[in-house]
């Protein structure tokens, strides 16, 4: 038999880390796998575990932006560019 876990809409959104009615806008807008018994809403723990790793964002370690100006007590930014020409 299948051992499959089903979760409540609440039990899901505590598993998720997200409110309620967040996961009901996620639901209704078809990104979160539901499956629906007569009225009743129920969430399958591993098609949640499997939308969490399809969602998440790789870390990429990300470079600092070069500076471009330096500070040199001047605000506007005419100013920066002409002493950015004088370097």
């Amino acid at each position: 038999m299948n051992n499959v876990e089903i979760l409540t809409e609440k039990e899901a959104a505590v598993f998720l880390r997200v409110s309620v009615s967040t996961l009901k806008r996620r639901r209704s807008s078809r990104q979160v796998p539901y499956q629906k018994n007569g009225r009743l809403i129920r969430y399958s723990r591993t098609a949640l575990l499997r939308y969490i790793e399809e969602t998440t964002i790789a870390n990429i370690p990300i470079e600092p932006a070069p500076t471009r100006y330096r500070r040199a007590g001047c605000r506007s930014f005419r100013n920066q560019v002409a002493l950015f020409d004088i370097i």
